[in-house]
């Protein structure tokens, strides 16, 4: 096909045809403009309010030059020092003699948590809304966020010790870790790493189950090993260097320790290799293999029998509604030696749509909602949260920009290719753009007119990436296409 002279018009025309939401990107996203409303009169448990409280200290701490990735576990406040008490529900249920003593049901040594304003008290229920068709989603993830291996430490900066409460990194290669001695799942059966290698040789290495595993169980090509030193320990050896192992797959919700610690005392009476009825388990089920109903039983989304080490357990479904209650053998703890959760149950409202989920959230019906609000909706939300006596917290969410304008510098046309590569046109539709006007329409002026480029709290951030080309200037526009 021959090539076409283009003309200005042919240029301004290309940018015209993006869409409306690909112009926010002019506008960046910094903060992110998410709402978080959270009802003043409903004592958070702690874990929910380090998202919502404590978000802009751990931006500012992480601003600090970060020490290389630390191949050791760091310290943590001793818990086996502390006397513990636990939530009247569970008193009576000790007293009953249905459950065994809170020293019983709690680790050698719990996790404590830091408090963040106060000692909380127990008692409530904590209603949230979204439109999963599960038992989870939403904002129930921030209330009832899975469990990882490790977590990410308050300053991003690397992580820091949860179901595991030792590691060793040798040449980020040879990887020990250690599991906190007498945590239970939420049937009261204990958990060893029995279960992280059922997780590893019936889970990771099935290839009905895992026909492609992640790329960070297997780096240079080649399968990590796993192997049980003792009943909390277990080693993981690499045939290359895998530093980024310990933050991006046992401390981040996406990786090696979202759900990945499996009860295997569950589990093994759906798995071919420890039940030979486990087809026709699933048969009976609808289903028409063993390893989809295997799937289905280790998905906490999706069943209510499957033990937990969440703070809350699923109790009931109904079509419209899941019940949650504290989990008795949740294996944290505040400072002064509390149970956590703080918070009795958890009533997960699914509905039909956003529009209703928006409804119901400006009627005051949900303690906590932001994972499926819309800025658009902020002023209804302002007026939401003056009727209901809740606050309007906006979530800084460590993104550079909402959105942004992606060239393709790989135009099979010689001509369109040139011009995407060229610095002044990108430059040109830069300063093309209203930020302001965007910010104030869209934004309700809560967003920051700049480029897309990394969070000021980050180290790599520079004024001068933020501020290029941001202004709204068409005749500057103009004058580089015409250099052009």
């Amino acid at each position: 096909m021959a090539e076409e002279k283009r003309t200005r018009r042919d240029f301004l025309r290309l940018a015209s045809l993006t869409t409306a939401g690909a112009v926010l990107a002019a506008c960046a996203g910094e903060p992110e403009v998410v709402e978080k409303i959270v009802k003043e009169t409903v004592i958070v448990e702690k874990e929910v309010e380090k998202i919502v409280t404590a978000t802009p200290a751990a931006e500012a701490e992480a601003t600090a030059e970060p020490a290389e990735e630390p191949t050791a576990a760091p310290t943590e406040p001793a818990g086996a020092m502390l006397k513990f008490s636990e939530a009247p529900m569970l008193a009576e249920r000790v007293a009953a003699g249905e459950l065994p003593p809170v020293e019983e049901r709690l680790p050698e040594d719990p996790l404590v948590v830091e408090v963040l304003e106060s000692i909380g008290q127990y008692g409530g229920t904590i209603t949230v809304g979204s439109n999963a068709s599960t038992l989870m989603g939403g904002d129930l993830d921030r209330v009832c966020p899975p469990i990882n291996y490790l977590r990410i430490a308050p300053s991003l900066q690397g992580a820091v010790p949860s179901v595991f409460k030792q590691w060793q990194f040798d040449d980020h290669q040879n990887l020990t870790l250690e599991l906190r001695k007498g945590v239970r799942w939420s049937d009261g059966e204990p958990v060893t790493a029995d279960d992280v290698v059922f997780w590893y040789e019936d889970i990771l290495l099935n290839t009905e189950i895992t026909p492609l595993p992640a790329i960070g169980f297997r780096p240079g090509g080649e399968m990590m090993t796993l192997t049980k030193v003792d009943d909390y320990t277990v080693q993981i050896t690499f045939s290359v260097p895998n530093p980024s192992f310990i933050l991006v797959n046992l401390a981040h919700r996406y990786g090696f320790g979202n759900g990945s610690l499996k009860p295997a005392h569950y589990l093994k009476q759906f798995h071919i290799k420890y039940n030979d009825k486990a087809e026709e388990l699933a048969k009976a089920a609808g289903l028409d293999f063993w390893y989809q109903l295997f799937g289905r039983e280790a998905n906490p989304y999706q069943t209510l029998d499957l033990p937990t080490l969440m703070p809350f357990m699923a109790v009931r479904d109904s079509t419209t509604t899941v019940f949650f209650e504290r989990n008795p053998y949740f294996w944290m703890v505040d400072a002064e030696g509390n149970q956590l959760p703080y918070i009795d149950a958890v009533t997960h409202d699914r509905v039909a749509d956003i529009a209703l989920l928006d409804a119901k959230l400006v009627g005051g019906n949900y303690d906590f909602a932001g994972m499926q609000t819309n800025i658009q909706n902020y002023a209804t939300y302002a007026e939401g949260a003056d009727a209901s006596d809740a606050e309007i917290v906006l979530w800084s969410s460590g993104k550079g920009s909402e959105c942004q304008y992606a060239f393709n510098m790989n135009w099979e046309e010689d001509e369109w290719r040139e011009v995407c590569s060229d610095d002044r046109f990108r430059q040109a539709l830069s300063l093309a753009i209203n930020r302001q006007e965007i910010n104030d329409v869209i934004y309700f002026g809560n967003a920051v007119n700049r480029a897309m480029t990394v969070i000021s709290a980050s180290r790599h951030f520079k004024p001068e990436y933020a501020e290029a080309y941001i202004d709204y200037d068409p005749e500057r526009a103009n004058a580089l296409l015409d250099e052009m």
